[in-house]
Formats: C-alpha cells, structure tokens, sequence
C-alpha cells in the first residue's frame, strides 16, 4: 500500500479532492455575493468622461473606446467574457485581456 504524508494514498487524495470542491464551492458563494450586492447598487448614469471599472482595472473612453461602450452597456458580459480569457489563457492580469479584447473589437 503506498502511502503519502503517514497515510494511505487514496485517503490523502480524497481529502485533496474535498478541499478543492469545498474551495471552489466558497468561490461560488463568494461571487454570488457579489452579484447580489452589484444588483442592490443603485444604478447612475455615467457621462462620457467617466470611468469605469472592471475587475478592477478601469476602462476610459480614450484608450479602450470598444470596451468602454460595452462596459457602459452590458458591464456583466464584458466581465465575464474579460474573465474566460483569463481562465482559457492562465493569467491572472485582467488589463491583458483587456488589451488583447479592445485589439480584437477593432
């Protein structure tokens, strides 16, 4: 029997495998959470000039002019799509993806 850590394998693996789903359940609570408190903000209009921000990074109207539009109409979907290149590329910069999606849009 191989052992990992003073125990049997598939105990060590199955604990792994528990943390994990517990992890990525917490992130799910977590995002709901937010999603919630973004709904109960009370929604303003934004003149031209302002900012807006995503995933923390902000997006003007003169540097990001395809992203800024998207944000000012639809910032949900600009988030999610910013945070599937994220993922699909492993990076953890959102301002990269912006980049390369302002590139792609033009």
């Amino acid at each position: 029997m191989t052992k990992l850590y003073g125990k049997p394998k598939e105990q060590v693996l199955k604990e792994i495998l528990k943390k994990k789903e517990d992890l990525m359940e917490q992130d799910m609570r977590e995002e709901l959470n937010r999603q919630k408190a973004r709904k109960q903000e009370p929604q303003k209009k934004m003149s031209e000039e302002e900012k807006v921000v995503i995933l923390g990074e902000e997006i003007d109207k003169k540097d990001f002019p395809k992203l800024y539009e998207w944000a000012r109409t639809n910032p949900g979907t600009l988030e999610a799509n910013i945070k599937g290149i994220l993922k699909k590329e492993g990076w953890d910069d959102p301002g990269s993806a912006m980049v390369i999606l302002e590139s792609d849009l033009k």
